[in-house]
C-alpha cells in the first residue's frame, strides 16, 4: 500500500500507465483554469490523476508547489491506494475499508529531522498563503479557498469531531471558514 502522495503517484503510473497525466503549460487555478481542463477532460469520459507543474500561486507567480487533482477519482485508484489487486470489486473494496477501519495501524513515529511534512515550513510572518496555488472551482465562490480538516474537540464531553470545511483565503495570512447550523462544528462551539 502506497506510504505517501509521492509513492501513490509512482504506483498509479506503473499500474496504470496514461493514467497520471502533467500539464507542463502555466495555469491559474484562481481563474478556473484548472477547474476547465478536468471538466473538459469529464466530458470526454477521461479521469487521470493530473499534476499541474506550473499553477500560478495568488501572486499570480509560479512557485515550487505543484497542484495534483482526480487521485482518488476512480476504483482502480482506490485499489491502488489499498494495495488490492486489480480485480477487486466494489464490496470487497468496501470490506477492505471496514476491515481496516476495525484494524487500525498504529502510527510510524519518524524523527522530525526525516519527517517529509517538515519539507517546506513557513511560520509567522513567513505565511504567504498567496504563494500557495489556490484554486478558486465555481463561478459563485466568493474567492479563491482551501478544502482542509477541521478537528475540534467539545470542552464538556471531550469528544473530537473532525470534519471538512471549505477555508477561502481572505489574505495573506488569514483563512475563513463558515460552518452551517446543521453541523456539528457550531453545536460544539454553542455547547463551550
Amino acid at each position: 500500500m502506497p506510504k505517501s502522495l509521492r509513492t501513490f503517484l509512482e504506483d498509479c503510473q506503473r499500474e496504470l500507465p496514461g493514467e497520471v497525466i502533467h500539464i507542463t503549460k502555466e495555469v491559474n487555478p484562481a481563474n478556473y483554469d484548472v477547474t476547465a481542463i478536468i471538466k473538459h477532460l469529464g466530458a470526454q469520459k477521461k479521469f487521470p490523476i493530473i499534476i499541474f507543474d506550473k499553477p500560478l500561486n495568488l501572486n499570480g507567480r509560479v512557485g515550487p508547489i505543484k497542484l495534483t487533482m482526480n487521485c482518488e477519482i476512480s476504483q482502480g485508484k482506490t485499489q491502488i491506494a489499498l494495495g488490492m489487486p486489480k480485480t477487486s470489486t466494489r464490496p470487497e473494496i468496501a470490506e477492505k475499508c471496514l476491515e481496516m477501519e476495525e484494524h487500525r495501524i498504529p502510527p510510524t513515529i519518524v524523527d522530525r529531522k526525516n519527517a517529509p511534512v517538515k519539507e517546506n515550513i513557513m511560520a509567522g510572518r513567513e505565511v504567504d498563503l498567496y504563494e500557495i496555488p489556490i484554486m478558486r472551482h465555481h463561478e459563485m465562490d466568493g474567492g479563491p479557498y482551501i478544502v482542509l480538516s477541521t478537528v475540534t474537540k467539545d470542552k464538556k464531553t471531550g469528544i473530537y469531531n473532525c470534519s471538512y470545511h471549505r477555508m477561502e483565503v481572505k489574505h495573506y495570512g488569514a483563512l475563513r471558514l463558515a460552518a452551517s447550523s446543521l453541523e456539528d462544528l457550531p453545536r460544539l462551539r454553542v455547547a463551550q
